[in-house]
């Protein structure tokens, strides 16, 4: 009897054994997923950017962005299966601001237009002020950083003070010497009893500039560029 019953606990111990090795190996088996099957598994399900994949015990967290949201999905490691998915983050949907000019890029820009030395810059969130200093006087070129379009150029003032007045012939010329094209129209204008010619010129079908002119000195105040999407 005694003999019998220390038969029956081996056979029970060596079974016990054989089911904890197999339950094991299985086990084993079965958490074999890698990070690259759930980067892969997470991919088949979800658009976006994956972005992190970390393993903490026997799941995934993995963090997934698209163009509007981040995502934060835990992937069970055995399974595959999504155990939790929720929103971390949402985007503002602010579009980022186009590259501005540099004050080197608004310098060239600049020069192009009027030749002479930069004596001063002045810039703003919107614009570089550069002042320009040529054989015909000094001059202010104003530049729009967004997009290195040239918004003005005009001159300062001078404190002299002229009696006569230049004819519209010749305003037409000192406005010609400036900017190219065809005289659409000149007018005598007072502002702020400042005499001033304002010559209107095409330069292309969608093109034109206006230019003002110092009635007495001939002096160019400014010039102002604008096309028809303006």
């Amino acid at each position: 009897m005694k003999r019998t019953f220390i038969m029956v606990l081996s056979a029970l111990a060596v079974a016990i054994g054989i089911w904890y090795w197999v339950t094991a190996l299985n086990n084993t088996n079965a958490s074999s997923l890698s990070e690259s099957d759930i980067q892969s598994l997470v991919k088949q399900k979800y658009e976006g950017q994956i972005e992190r994949i970390k393993k903490v015990d026997n799941q995934f967290h993995v963090q997934l962005t698209n163009q509007n949201n981040t995502y934060e999905i835990m992937v069970d490691g055995v399974s595959g299966d999504i155990v939790d998915f929720s929103k971390v983050s949402e985007s503002t949907n602010q579009e980022k601001s186009p590259p501005q000019l540099t004050e080197e890029q608004a310098k060239k820009k600049a020069l192009e237009r009027v030749q002479g030395t930069v004596e001063n810059v002045k810039e703003s969130n919107e614009h570089y002020d550069i002042t320009i200093k040529s054989d015909d006087g000094t001059h202010i070129v104003k530049v729009s950083r967004p997009d290195g379009s040239i918004e003005n150029i005009s001159n300062p003032p001078k404190n002299e003070q002229l009696t006569t007045l230049i004819s519209k012939e010749g305003a037409k010329k000192i406005a010609l010497e400036k900017v190219k094209g065809t005289i659409s129209s000149v007018e005598l204008e007072d502002d702020d009893d400042q005499l001033l010619y304002e010559v209107e010129i095409d330069q292309s079908p969608d093109e034109e500039a206006t230019v003002l002119i110092d009635a007495y000195s001939g002096e160019i105040i400014s010039i102002q560029f604008e096309t028809d999407d303006d």
